[in-house]
Parts: structure tokens; sequence; C-alpha cells
């Protein structure tokens, strides 16, 4: 269910993705993979709440999750305390380098960090 929930994503059939991975959720409340999922949806929906929760216990799960570990930093990044946003981002980009290939440029710090771009 979970790999039906993240292909449906992936293609930007968004209804359908949170029905699969909510139904996860209900077969398996242990799932790290449907709860990160489900994270991302909120984070998506700017349910910074909810997200943070999804994804808090995504990491309760699966502490080395690097997905969650990256939403959660985004997400935390997005609230007052941005520094922990900071610290997450570069937890998830250990874990698994390949999400952020190239460095961060010093540019766009001050937006990891949780600052408000000026458009």
């Amino acid at each position: 269910m979970t790999s039906d929930a993240l292909e449906a994503y992936d293609a930007g059939r968004w209804f359908e993705a949170l029905a699969s991975a909510r139904a996860a959720v209900e077969n398996d409340p242990e799932d790290p993979d449907a709860l990160a999922l489900l994270g991302r949806i909120a984070l998506d929906g700017d349910d910074l709440p909810g997200a943070i929760s999804l994804l808090r216990a995504a990491r309760a799960r699966a502490p080395n999750h690097a997905r969650a570990a990256s939403d959660l930093s985004l997400a935390l990044g997005l609230c007052p305390g941005p520094e922990r946003g900071a610290k997450l981002f570069e937890q998830a980009r250990a874990l698994d380098p390949s999400m952020y290939p190239r460095p961060i440029e010093p540019s766009n710090r001050p937006f990891l960090l949780g600052a408000k771009p000026d458009i």
C-alpha cells in the first residue's frame, strides 16, 4: 500500500496518494514510510502542526528515515526556532547524500533557516 501511495504522490495524484497513505497507516500504524508521506502531504497543504506530528512519529519509528528528517527540517524551519530545522537538514543530508548532491549555496541558507524570501 505504501508503494502505491508513494507512486501516486510522485505522479501528482494527490488525493489518491492521501487515501493510499491513510489506508497504509490504518493497516499498519507503525509504517514509517506511510507516516512520512502523510507528513509530507500535510506540509504541502500548509498544515505545519500536522506535518510536524506525523514526521516526528515517522522518525520515532525509523530514526534514520532520511526523507522524514528532511521534511521535518523544512517544517521546523517554517516555525519559530528554525535552528532545529537546520540541524535536522544536515542530519538528513548525512543519512542520504543523494537527496542533496550539491552543497547548499550560502545564498540559500537563510531560507533553510526559516527566513521568508522577499517577493
